[in-house]
């Protein structure tokens, strides 16, 4: 990858949480923070990233916003309502991304897991395993 292309990070956390019997994980304290900070902070940190945006619930937008705001995070670009179902959040969530080649997805609070993309069509790229190898090993999880 050159030195031109940028990184978006996609968090996916516009959930229901369900099986959480109400309580929203995204917000839920770790520690210290809520597990949705632990998430941007790594990402912040990661110099491989260029950008992130937080894709959230309609009903947990203003808390989101607010917490972006508290926390300062000067990567994050937007804070967007994701959709009906997940692949509708990430579509809303690639398209607030601003000139990225490649976009990592990640879902806000389950598994710590994400999946990188490229998002130039028809490019020759890096396996997904060399992609997420290299963001591993600048800010491991």
């Amino acid at each position: 990858m050159d030195n031109q292309q940028k990184v978006g990070a996609v968090i996916v956390a516009a959930g229901s949480s369900q099986r959480m019997s109400g309580i929203d994980k995204v917000f839920a304290l770790l520690g210290e923070k809520p597990v949705l900070a632990w998430v941007v902070d790594t990402f912040q940190k990661c110099t491989s990233i260029d950008q992130i945006v937080i894709v959230l619930s309609e009903q947990n937008l203003k808390q989101g916003e607010q917490l972006a705001a508290e926390q300062e995070w000067s990567k994050v670009t937007d804070v967007c309502p994701g959709g009906e179902r997940r692949q509708d959040s990430v579509i809303a969530g690639l398209n607030r991304l601003n000139q990225c080649s490649w976009a990592v997805i990640h879902d806000g609070a389950p598994n710590f897991c994400m999946r990188v993309f490229d998002l130039e069509p028809g490019s020759s790229t890096p396996s997904h395993s060399h992609a997420w190898e290299r963001l591993r090993r600048q800010a491991p999880l």
